[in-house]
């Protein structure tokens, strides 16, 4: 065992210290695992990406290649280069093999993991970190890293009192350290609508000497919450201030803005992350905000306040038994998690919410009760025994709605009446039949991929593979065996052959997104 894994594995010391005092005989790759620490504490950098793309790999020890390619695939993930990472991960698992400690392997899981949250898997997240906590001892002295992955996931899904009580038990007998159990209850806190208690604890965390970003955004939002924020805040915490001053289409436009800058919202679970939803419920546009909880879903992307806002789409649509029944089911799984106080912010962000609506469905709550038995509303999503994260997602009952259809295909796809939008069509459907290169053109997020799937399905190909690669987003030394494969021995960990994406699509289509970014050679 490499002496740095084996330090690793066998103490619960910070890993950049053990990699700072481990003698240099690996010096490139030990270095390039320290940036890539320092720039996962500091929010994340392409560059550093770039310097570990630089180290060559041959004769690294399996072990210690699986470390460095799982915190390279973990600042990838943190930088939304998602299938880059997948790739990494995948090295990892391979060069660590079945014979590397129980550790490192579950730090692989726990990037996949990782991986499946920000593409909008939650309950595959969850296996996999679940899986990854099987696999480590309790005896570890990594177990409690391993278990506060788990419990961060869970306060960030506003679920933190399922493993409270655990983690105040590993901070008592000394195995959770404060830092990592005060920023578990800045997060629960916070996600429950705690709000003054997670101050507490941010105040708490920075006394010791620590902060974190997270626990930064936390705080600019608390204040903007608590009516206390002063100058610039960032677009999403800004629609957050627009909805409490009662300025919906403000709102609108900041979650907006927000959306643009982070297109991955939908993936998202914690508190800025539902403005998109808010803002098209304040606005009066229910039907929008039950499409944004549609597309959430069909990722595997559930959340007990889901309930809220579609009673609130419910109302807009006139149907205020359904709004009733939904909202009580809400109040019923925010009691459950703690999270009343989370309920009552939520109301005061509903602008087109009106005070006697507001009433009347909190009357519903106790008859709603007493009508199903204390048992949950049928049209529930999220009051039953699993969190909504752990579980399918279910079907929609809503009346006279598109929610929970079938999704779109083919020409399908492209919605709109416009005489651009008719001409896109007229376009497609010309150039479906036939097998030649097409490029596409157009900013980020107008729907690119969107229409390459819908040139696919409107075809000859629809039945074959349709495979879209982001060339942008993944290292040059990556993206040549992502696209064209590698065979069994290409470099260590390889222990059997892989089909490139070329091979691999068949006679279907591939998509290469951002072709423009490739390497010269490469295009």
């Amino acid at each position: 065992m490499h002496p740095v894994v084996e330090s690793f594995v066998n103490t619960s010391d910070d890993l950049a210290s053990i990699l700072a005092s481990t003698p240099d005989r690996e010096a490139p790759a030990i270095e390039a695992i320290i940036s890539m620490l320092e720039a996962l504490r500091s929010g994340g950098s392409v560059e550093v990406l770039k310097k570990a793309e630089a180290v060559d790999t041959k004769g690294l020890p399996p072990d210690l290649l699986a470390l460095f390619y799982i915190y390279w695939a973990r600042l990838s993930t943190k930088l939304g280069r998602y299938t880059e990472a997948a790739l990494l991960t995948e090295r990892a698992k391979a060069a660590a093999g079945g014979s590397a400690p129980a550790e490192i392997r579950a730090l692989a899981i726990v990037n996949e993991s990782r991986i499946a949250s920000g593409v909008g898997r939650k309950e595959d997240a969850y296996r996999l970190l679940d899986g990854a906590l099987d696999l480590v001892s309790k005896r570890s002295p990594r177990y409690p890293d391993f278990f506060f992955e788990k419990a961060h996931r869970l306060a960030q899904a506003g679920l933190g009192i399922r493993v409270e009580s655990e983690c105040r038990s590993l901070r008592e007998r000394g195995k959770l350290r404060d830092s990592l159990y005060l920023s578990f209850l800045i997060i629960h806190y916070f996600e429950t609508g705690r709000i003054g208690e997670a101050v507490g604890c941010i105040e708490e965390l920075r006394r010791a000497g620590h902060q974190n970003q997270e626990a930064s955004s936390y705080e600019v939002l608390a204040r903007v919450l608590q009516g206390r924020a002063g100058g610039e805040v960032p677009s999403g915490v800004a629609a957050v201030g627009e909805l409490l001053a009662g300025r919906p289409d403000r709102a609108m436009h900041y979650a907006r803005m927000r959306a643009r800058e982070h297109p991955g919202f939908l993936y998202g679970i914690q508190f800025p992350q539902f403005n998109m939803i808010r803002a098209e419920l304040s606005c009066g546009q229910g039907e929008a905000a039950r499409r944004l909880i549609s597309l959430r879903r069909r990722m595997g992307n559930t959340h007990y306040l889901d309930d809220f806002f579609l009673a609130r789409a419910d109302l807009l649509s006139g149907d205020r038994e359904a709004a009733e029944q939904r909202f009580a089911a809400a109040w019923r799984a925010c009691e459950r998690y703690g999270a009343l106080k989370r309920l009552e912010i939520e109301m005061s962000l509903a602008c087109e919410l009106s005070r006697v609506d507001a009433m009347r469905l909190a009357a519903a709550t106790g008859r709603s009760a007493r009508q199903t038995g204390g048992g949950r509303a049928e049209v529930s999503t999220g009051d039953v025994d699993a969190p909504a994260a752990y579980r399918s997602p279910s079907p929609d009952r809503s009346h006279g709605s598109s929610y929970g259809a079938a999704a779109a295909t083919g020409i399908g796809r492209i919605v709109g009446a416009s005489g651009a939008t008719k001409d896109l069509r007229e376009a497609i459907l010309r150039l479906a039949p036939l097998d030649v290169p097409v490029l596409i053109t157009g900013e980020t997020g107008v729907g690119k991929e969107v229409a390459a799937r819908a040139i696919h399905e409107s075809g000859p190909r629809t039945k074959e593979q349709f495979i879209a690669v982001n060339c942008g987003a993944i290292a040059e030394s990556l993206l040549e065996s992502e696209l064209f494969g590698y065979e069994k021995g290409a470099f260590t960990g390889a222990t059997e052959a892989r089909p490139g994406v070329f091979e691999a699509a068949g006679g279907g289509t591939v998509l290469l997104d951002e072709i423009g970014e490739m390497p010269p050679r490469l295009q």
